[in-house]
């Protein structure tokens, strides 16, 4: 059912046949994703973080795109909000986004797409619901890094307030999505 090359027991999707040119332009198509994820938010009133979408459109770019790929696609939506894009949660846009309490979690949307990319190109993640689902979990706490300690630097250096308003409040939500893509997973791989 999957493919492998040689002896590098890679697994493979089926976007990874296609050129770079293909790629990249999959890759704006996710930053896009990304961005629409974003307007899919519910606020919380006990935290100035929202509850969004866009963590299914980050780690499912490296699912299907691949570490590279899926990384380029979230540099993308950094840099095309940061420069003015309205696409950022709430329809935000501009460099003053760097001052959002949201903002440390675009930076961990890069690092957290090439992971999902790496982890869901092994083998036993393939053969193992289980650990996809702990593998995409586990990428989301590269996110949660990133935007605890761009949160922590907002709130004066107070770590647990930001573990408690970034961290929190979003771990059985981010189990779900893990979850959600771990079965999606074997969707996008190639078979013989």
């Amino acid at each position: 059912m999957f493919l492998t090359t040689g002896s590098s027991a890679r697994v493979h999707t089926r976007i990874d046949s296609l050129d770079c040119f293909y790629k990249f332009l999959l890759s704006i198509s996710f930053a896009v994703l990304t961005g629409m994820c974003a307007q899919i938010r519910l606020q919380l009133p006990f935290t100035p973080v929202p509850v969004t979408a866009q963590t299914v459109a980050v780690l499912l770019s490296g699912i299907v795109l691949g570490p590279f790929f899926g990384a380029l696609s979230q540099v993308m939506y950094l840099m095309w909000g940061v420069v003015g894009m309205p696409w950022f949660s709430g329809m935000l846009g501009g460099y003053l986004t760097v001052l959002q309490p949201t903002f440390g979690y675009i930076l961990g949307f890069i690092p957290g797409a090439f992971l999902a990319g790496v982890i869901a190109r092994q083998p036993a993640v393939v053969r193992s619901f289980f650990i996809r689902c702990a593998g995409f979990y586990g990428t989301t706490f590269i996110i949660y890094t990133f935007g605890c300690a761009h949160l922590m630097a907002l709130l004066g250096g107070n770590w647990r307030l930001a573990v408690s308003l970034g961290v929190y409040p979003f771990l059985l939500v981010d189990f779900f999505k893990a979850a959600f893509l771990a079965a999606a997973m074997p969707l996008f791989l190639a078979g013989e």
